[in-house]
C-alpha cells in the first residue's frame, strides 16, 4: 500500500539500545543496593542542632541509646535496620524534641537531634526538683549541667487534670515574662507559688516580698513595679518597705518596714474633707472656731441715786476709802467640741503608701 509508512531501522535500533541500557542500569543498581544492604554500618555521626546553646544531652548519650536499642546498628546489616525504630528510641529520651536517623552513601548512620529548652526550674512541696519547657513537659535535672532558668518554689505535685494543667501553664507564662526582660531575670531570684494559683516574688535588691497575684497583666504589673523602683526606692532606699503589693491594676501599695514613716504624697489620695462623712465635716469646721470667753474681773458699781445723809449741809471730811480688789470669778470651764482629726493622708492611717504606678 502506498499510504503505509515504513518503520525506520535506525529508530528501532535506538529504542532497543536505550531499553537495554535502562535495564542494565536497574540491574546494576539493585545489585549494588543488595550488596550495600548486606554490609554493616561503618559508624555513626550524631549532630545536636542546638548544642552550642544548651548541654543537657551529649552525643555520647545518643550513641549509647542506639547501641543499647533492640536493633543494634553494630550487629545488624544496613538492609535490616529499622530506622523508624531507632528514631523512636532516641526520642524516648526526655531531653530530645525530635530525631532523624538515616544512612548516607558512605554507610554511615546520621543522627540529627533537637534537644528541649527549659523555661523554668521547679522545686515542689515534697522536695523534688525538675525543669519544665514551653510545652509543659516535665524534664529531669541534669547532674552535669544547670540551666539558669527562673526558680519557682512551693509548687504542688501536679496531677494530670485541668487544675494541674492550668497551674503549669501559668508558671510557664510568668517564667517567660520574667526571662524575656534582662532586668527582671536578674532581679527576681525566686517565685513562690500559692495554693490559689497566685505568686509571691522575692527580689535580689531589697528585703521585701512582692505580692504579684495571678498572671493577669503580668507585664504591666512589672512595669508599675519598675516605675516604683525608679521613682521611690532609688531615692529613699531599697529596705524602707517590707511588702510591695502589685496585685491591683495601676498602683503599687507599699507597706513600710518597722520604724519607717512613709512620705506624704498629696497626689496619692483625696482631700481630707472628702474622706469624712458630712456630719463629721460640719463638726470639724465648727469646732475649729475658738469660743470667746469674757474673763475680765467684775468691779462693784456705785449706786446711781445715793440716800440723803443726816449731816446734810455740814462739811464732810471724807476718809480715804479702802479699795478692796474684788477677786475675779472663776472661769467657767467651757467644753468646746474637739475637732475631728481628719486622716490627712491615707497612708498614715493605714501605715501604707500608695504609688499610682507608671504615668
Amino acid at each position: 500500500m502506498e499510504g503505509q509508512q515504513k518503520i525506520s531501522p535506525r529508530k528501532v535500533a535506538r529504542f532497543t539500545i536505550g531499553s537495554l541500557l535502562v535495564i542494565i542500569f536497574m540491574i546494576t543498581l539493585v545489585a549494588a543496593s543488595r550488596r550495600q544492604g548486606s554490609r554493616f554500618a561503618e559508624g555513626i555521626r550524631v549532630s545536636i542542632l542546638n548544642e552550642d546553646e544548651h548541654e543537657f544531652i551529649k552525643s555520647k548519650d545518643i550513641e549509647q541509646i542506639l547501641a543499647q536499642s533492640a536493633d543494634n546498628y553494630r550487629n545488624v546489616a544496613i538492609a535490616r535496620l529499622d530506622l523508624n525504630k531507632l528514631e523512636k528510641a532516641v526520642e524516648a529520651n526526655p531531653w530530645v524534641v525530635n530525631a532523624e536517623v538515616y544512612v548516607d552513601n558512605t554507610r554511615e548512620i546520621q543522627v540529627q537531634v533537637m534537644q528541649r529548652v527549659p523555661v523554668v526550674r521547679i522545686f515542689s512541696q515534697n522536695g523534688s526538683s525538675w525543669y519544665m519547657d514551653s510545652t509543659l513537659k516535665m524534664l529531669p535535672v541534669s547532674t552535669a549541667y544547670a540551666y539558669p532558668a527562673p526558680v519557682f518554689t512551693n509548687v504542688p505535685v501536679f496531677n494530670n487534670d485541668s487544675f494541674g494543667k492550668s497551674f503549669k501553664a501559668k508558671i510557664a507564662f510568668l517564667s517567660r515574662v520574667i526571662a524575656e526582660d534582662s532586668f527582671w531575670n536578674a532581679q527576681i531570684t525566686q517565685v513562690e507559688a500559692q495554693p490559689d494559683q497566685t505568686f509571691v516574688l522575692t527580689p535580689m535588691l531589697g528585703n521585701q516580698k512582692i505580692m504579684f497575684g495571678d498572671t493577669t497583666d503580668a507585664a504591666l504589673k512589672l512595669e508599675n513595679l519598675f516605675a516604683f523602683y525608679k521613682n521611690v526606692s532609688k531615692k529613699i532606699g531599697w529596705d524602707k518597705y517590707q511588702v510591695l503589693d502589685i496585685r491591683y491594676k495601676g498602683q503599687v501599695i507599699a507597706s513600710p518596714a518597722m520604724g519607717y514613716i512613709p512620705p506624704v504624697i498629696k497626689d496619692t489620695i483625696k482631700d481630707a474633707d472628702q474622706l469624712l462623712p458630712p456630719a463629721a465635716a460640719a463638726v470639724s469646721s465648727v469646732a475649729a472656731i475658738k469660743p470667746v470667753v469674757n474673763d475680765r474681773p467684775k468691779t462693784p458699781v456705785a449706786n446711781k441715786s445715793p440716800q440723803p445723809s443726816r449731816n446734810a449741809g455740814k462739811a464732810i471730811i471724807r476718809q480715804p476709802q479702802k479699795v478692796v480688789n474684788a477677786k475675779p470669778p472663776k472661769k467657767q470651764a467651757v467644753t468646746a467640741a474637739k475637732p475631728v482629726k481628719a486622716p490627712v493622708k491615707q497612708q498614715v492611717k493605714e501605715g501604707k503608701y500608695i504609688y499610682q504606678g507608671k504615668k
